[in-house]
């Protein structure tokens, strides 16, 4: 990244002229500071990167973001894990590479969240920080299916319930009405 020039003038007040005043903010901002230069990262793959000197676009809710996608090649479940020395958020979205169109899929703030994503499709993830970010270590890897959901008593049995619970409620309006 070049140097960059901003309107702000700097007098040399040795020979009283003026010159733009150079910002080198752009030299050190990471490559993946925006959403649109995104860096594709791949399953299974453990990513050390840094945060520092990022910036946050129009329309993010953070002060300072990096941005990583990925496209998984086959069906499944996956997980997210962050760990940094700073506050810092690894969230996955999903969407077009705009960021008011983006929608939350999972956070690293839930560890052990599984997710299903499709082959396929490009998904983005983004290491927010409320800070000046700093270094982070990203794992984004493939889980097991989550464990199906255990219900106490056979279907039958809730459907009996539901059906004598309305008849005894029916009987009660009609003795209320006589």
């Amino acid at each position: 990244n070049p140097l960059v020039m901003s309107h702000t003038l700097i007098t040399d007040t040795r020979t009283s002229l003026d010159f733009p005043r150079l910002s080198n903010a752009s030299v050190l901002q990471p490559q993946n500071d925006d959403i649109n230069t995104a860096i594709p990262v791949s399953v299974l793959e453990f990513i050390s990167g840094n945060s520092t000197f990022s910036s946050a676009e129009a329309n993010e809710s953070v002060t300072a973001s990096v941005w990583y996608s990925v496209t998984p090649e086959q069906d499944g479940y996956y997980t997210l894990a962050l760990s940094s020395d700073t506050a810092q958020t690894a969230n996955l979205l999903s969407g077009p590479a705009e960021i008011s169109q983006l929608s939350l899929l999972a956070t690293s703030d839930q560890p052990d969240e599984v997710f299903f994503l499709q082959a396929g499709e490009t998904y983005f993830i983004q290491i927010a920080s409320d800070s000046a970010g700093g270094e982070f270590e990203l794992s984004f890897v493939t889980a097991d299916a989550p464990a199906p959901v255990q219900i106490p008593f056979p279907l039958w049995f809730y459907m009996v319930f539901a059906g004598l619970l309305i008849g005894l409620a029916c009987t009660s309006t009609r003795l209320r009405e006589t």
